[in-house]
């Protein structure tokens, strides 16, 4: 998966890794031409304009987001799989293909583990992966602070 972009349907995902202070303006242009192409499938899929994704992300409003666009996504990029479970492994093992400090790394994994508590969680559409995703979407967008450079100065 990890294939993250700036837009907040998968940008918080991307806020995590593209605030993390070893990521180089290289490897986020790698990132978000990665995640792209995903959010552009699915967003063609469920009749979302990539301007409407951008105008939530400025919204900080995951709330009026489509679940299943949500979960189209990540189980596009394999974050969520076929059973509609969160995959922190599938998670890790992306991170650290954009991340290069260990101290991101290891920050990543402690976040990505925290957030499998999504998997304990009932929701309603199973398979499917809608109500999952959009929880982890919560999760992650809960420790978006914990990579960014001004934080850890502190």
């Amino acid at each position: 998966m990890m294939k993250f972009n700036l837009l907040l349907t998968f940008g918080v995902l991307a806020a995590v890794l593209s605030n993390a202070r070893a990521l180089t303006k290289e490897e986020l242009e790698t990132i978000q031409k990665d995640m792209l192409v995903h959010v552009k499938a699915c967003s063609e899929k469920f009749g979302v304009s990539i301007d409407e994704i951008k105008a939530a992300k400025e919204k900080h409003d995951i709330e009026g987001m489509d679940p299943c666009l949500i979960g189209c996504v990540f189980k596009s990029t394999k974050l969520v799989n076929d059973e509609g479970m969160y995959d922190p492994d599938v998670a890790i093992e992306d991170s650290n293909k954009y991340l290069s400090s260990d101290d991101d790394k290891a920050k990543f994994k402690d976040i990505a583990n925290d957030c499998a508590k999504v998997n304990d969680e009932d929701v309603s559409d199973g398979k499917e992966g809608c109500e999952r995703s959009k929880l982890l979407l919560g999760c992650f967008a809960k420790h978006k602070s914990e990579l960014m450079p001004e934080a850890r100065r502190r």
